[in-house]
């Protein structure tokens, strides 16, 4: 999981960065996390920006922040890396 935001520059330079890692390991599924709440007023350019254009890999919006809050994403970007269990099929 990597937290991003669209409206934080740090955010928006990793962009690239990160549709090459993706590219690069296809075996790892990798998905953005919108880290903010998404307003009525702002939804339009937030859809822009995380369309399928922009991002190469899928995106979750995170409206109530469970993803956010569960995994300590203060900033972004923050990847979070989680391993399936073999045994149980559960991700941590």
């Amino acid at each position: 999981l990597v937290f991003v935001s669209d409206v934080c520059p740090c955010s928006q330079s990793h962009v690239e960065h990160l549709n090459s890692l993706a590219k690069a390991y296809p075996q790892v599924k990798m998905y953005a996390v919108i880290s903010e709440k998404v307003t009525t007023d702002h939804r339009k350019e937030s859809e822009a920006y995380f369309s399928k254009d922009r991002f190469q890999f899928p995106v979750i919006e995170d409206s109530e922040q469970k993803l956010v809050k569960s995994y300590s994403a203060l900033k972004t970007p923050h990847a979070t890396l989680l391993l399936k269990n073999p045994d149980t099929g559960e991700y941590k």
